[in-house]
């Protein structure tokens, strides 16, 4: 029976994750940030205490984090899931054959495409083939690394669910959020307008757009300053919110606006400051989410809370930071956003995020879709609206303006137009590029395109744009007939249209994901009739097609077309790693309904002309005796390893006279590149499981050897050490009872923190290489440890 207590969604998503394992070995989980995903895997490992897990992710924290959760929340301890980093796991891939696993979770799995992580991943999931594989995350697009659907690389397109953040907030799973834009800094923005403005040719033109932004300036300076915006809508003193900052120079200038923004609200509140390169981060977080004052809490952070990570009750996020990144933005605005809050969260943004990536028209647009959508379905949910509060909006219309007429200067669009085909040797200018100036050249050219095809532009104009070779052709269409011609190369290849998802051409274009984006886009009614018309003339299908039913019989068919037959034996993998075997067998399970699923008659008929057996007897063979075999031990002279044996060894006696010390470092490397501190570590590992000879652990021992690991003998030696200094207060102050986790010596010993560690090293919340036995307990006893956390913070001995 099940403990761990799953929403409804969450629920729905792992039924379909443990019948997508079943079948297929893998399974993704794509749900937005802030509705619980991570517990379908925890779901998964209580359902399954027997079977081994490995746990990947981005950060130890967060995963300590969730696990703490649990145990607080319903009283939940795993002993059979291995926790690595993705980092820790690529800087230690010696571990990957030594380890037992039978399934393997990738936490925030789109980061398993990062260039060195990827490549750890895949010899893991290379290494343990039969191991099962979930994934969850909140996107599977990379977006600034070619949109790489790591869905399809990682999971070949097996996705058990699939939710949008529109979907989520329609549903009533993710609250929905009250959107307010405003703007700290504007002076940049004016000087960029009047240097675009200065080169302007037409004098009536440029007067007319100097004085809108004297208008602009005037209206700037009187608008709402910040203090009044926040006291407007952050009602509540003791609110708690986080402010997302570029650098650490941009934190230190909005931590210097505290005073300014919030004294109206509260004269001392109170502020934390977090960033990903520092240390003591995870004690500062700690400390802004347990602080249950009265007060203003207010959390500034530097790439620390993007992922994975919720604090509850976080009122409101401030986007001070500008990103080219969806993956970032719609992380930051997560952190208001999450499941289990009833109210309705405020994001506050600064640096208009909305202008550059046009993100809160994106979510209004899609929210307002998928409202429908369940409106349709007759859903029983309540429709919250989305409010968007432009605090700027008279400014805007003169913002407005002001763009207006600088871009009704065709001759300075042109000379930028110029100016980017001189210095990039390309007509194909991105929809949305900016000029350092801050001309929309994107958008220039997508104009001048639309004029061309409406006879609208004059032959002057047209031929100067064609003196610099532009294409007429908009960067949409290009893409479309491109990949038109690509499905017809396809059909012609494989005798149809049913590309699969994951189905690149061999220049790198995502044909099957291109695919599947038209149909979607073609059932909302957003396809252009003359590129329907075009589809349908070569055959293309409207329906979605089971790719993966289809790249199944595919493989079956060329088997048949080399064998004859299709006595596929069940073990049987293709030159391409499809393992045709086993999914044939599905097939007659799937018909005998051992397995879900669902077998048309069309299959059915497609199997059975090709001479498919559905009744399959297996036959065993009677087991062979094993013949003994009398190895002859090897002397060490026999072995032909024995010099190089002998060499690490005067190494290994070389570094011990030299250092005066037998724990070689892993990382360690000898000056003509001997990698003494790994081989010492195989020797280990090789001792630990019987497979050391005799005589090499004689001649180890006798130079030293401590057959524990470098880390496990310096971790004992840092308890030890470590304990002395909780027994020396504990004499000064008669227990270590009260000490918090920001306690720190006389000498900068961070007590607090190492007395913080072991009750996590108890509560099995905190991974660590030492043991906390019965005799460890009962020194800690001894000096009056306290097993739960204080009430007040001792600060550091002066």
């Amino acid at each position: 029976m099940r403990r761990i207590d799953l929403y409804d969604h969450n629920r729905i998503a792992y039924e379909k994750v443990e019948t997508m394992l079943k079948e297929h070995g893998k399974a993704a989980v794509i749900h937005p940030t802030g509705t619980g995903k991570s517990f379908i895997a925890f779901a998964l490992i209580e359902q399954h205490p027997n079977k081994q897990f490995i746990w990947l992710a981005p950060s130890e924290y967060i995963y300590n984090l969730q696990i703490e959760k649990l145990w607080i929340k319903q009283h939940i301890r795993f002993d059979n899931v291995q926790f690595y980093t993705y980092n820790y796991l690529m800087r230690h891939e010696e571990i990957i054959e030594d380890i037992h696993i039978d399934y393997i979770v990738l936490d925030e799995f789109h980061r398993a495409g990062a260039k060195g992580w990827g490549k750890t991943v895949k010899k893991l999931l290379n290494t343990h083939s039969d191991s099962k594989v979930l994934g969850v995350t909140a996107t599977n697009i990379r977006y600034l690394d070619s949109r790489r659907d790591m869905a399809d690389e990682i999971f070949d397109g097996y996705v058990a669910s699939e939710m949008s953040i529109y979907e989520a907030m329609a549903r009533e799973i993710l609250p929905v959020p009250k959107y307010v834009i405003a703007v700290y800094s504007y002076e940049e923005k004016l000087q960029q307008y009047l240097k675009r403005i200065d080169i302007m040719q037409n004098d009536l033109c440029r007067d007319k757009s100097r004085e809108l932004v004297k208008m602009l300036r005037r209206a700037l300076d009187n608008a709402d300053g910040l203090n009044v915006i926040f006291k407007r809508h952050l009602n509540n003193k003791s609110s708690r919110v986080i402010v997302f900052c570029s650098s650490m120079s941009h934190l230190y200038e909005m931590v210097a606006n505290v005073p300014k923004w919030f004294y109206d609200i509260d004269i001392n509140p109170h502020v934390y400051s977090v960033n990903s390169c520092n240390t003591e981060s995870e004690d500062v977080f700690c400390r802004f989410k347990d602080d249950d004052s009265e007060h203003l809490k207010i959390l500034f952070c530097i790439d620390m809370l993007n992922e994975g990570i919720h604090v509850d009750g976080v009122n409101a996020v401030i986007l001070c930071r500008p990103t080219v990144s969806p993956i970032v933005y719609k992380q930051q605005i997560g952190r208001a956003i999450a499941t289990g809050n009833n109210e309705s969260p405020i994001i506050f943004d600064l640096v208009n995020n909305f202008e550059s990536l046009s993100p809160i028209a994106e979510l209004q647009d899609e929210y307002i879709k998928a409202k429908g959508e369940i409106e349709k379905n007759k859903y029983d949910y309540i429709i919250n609206g989305f409010e968007v509060i432009d605090e700027l909006s008279d400014c805007r219309v003169l913002m407005e303006q002001i763009q207006k007429n600088i871009e009704t200067s065709w001759d300075v669009c042109f000379k930028e137009f110029v100016k980017y085909v001189e210095e990039n040797g390309t007509t194909r200018i991105p929809r949305r590029y900016v000029t350092n100036d801050g001309f929309l050249l994107g958008k220039w050219l997508q104009r001048q395109r639309g004029k061309y095809k409406n006879g609208k532009l004059s032959k002057d104009r047209v031929a100067m744009l064609e003196e610099y070779g532009i294409n007429w052709e908009s960067v949409s269409d290009e893409r479309f007939n491109e990949n038109v011609k690509h499905l017809i190369e396809y059909k012609r290849i494989y005798g149809d249209l049913n590309v699969p998802r994951s189905y690149k051409t061999k220049s790198g274009n995502k044909l099957g994901q291109w695919c599947v984006n038209t149909r979607i886009r073609y059932a909302e009614g957003k396809l252009l009739q003359e590129r329907i018309k075009i589809l349908e003339e070569i055959g293309f299908s409207w329906e979605q097609p089971d790719y993966f039913w289809e790249r199944g019989y595919k493989h079956l068919r060329e088997y048949y077309e080399r064998h004859g037959n299709i006595k596929v034996p069940t073990k049987y993998i293709c030159d391409d790693s499809y393992k045709l075997g086993s999914w044939l067998n599905t097939q007659r399970k799937v018909r005998k309904g051992k397995v879900s699923g669902a077998l048309t008659k069309e299959k059915i008929d497609k199997l059975d002309e090709l001479g498919m057996v559905w009744d399959i007897t297996p036959v065993r063979k009677p087991k062979k005796q094993k013949q003994i075999k009398i190895k002859k031990e090897k002397t060490p002279k026999e072995n032909k390893y024995i010099k190089n044996y002998e060499s690490m060894l005067e190494e290994y006696k070389k570094y011990v006279t030299t250092n005066n010390d037998v724990l070689v470092p892993l990382s360690f490397v000898t000056d003509d590149g001997k990698k003494l501190g790994k081989w010492l570590a195989w020797q280990r590992n090789a001792y630990r499981n019987g497979r050391l000879e005799e005589w090499r652990i004689r001649a180890l021992e006798d130079i030293g050897m401590e057959w524990e690991n470098y880390e496990t003998v310096y971790a004992k030696l840092h308890w030890d050490s470590m304990y002395k200094e909780a027994e020396k207060y504990a004499k000064e102050h008669g227990s270590i009872r009260n000490i918090t986790s920001q306690y720190i010596t006389k000498d900068k010993k961070k007590l607090g923190y190492w007395i913080a560690q072991q009750r996590g090293i108890r509560k099995g919340t905190r991974k660590h290489s030492i043991i906390l036995d019965d005799e460890k307990i009962a020194k800690l006893n001894s000096i009056g440890m306290n097993w739960k956390p204080p009430l007040f913070t001792r600060k550091s001995e002066d």
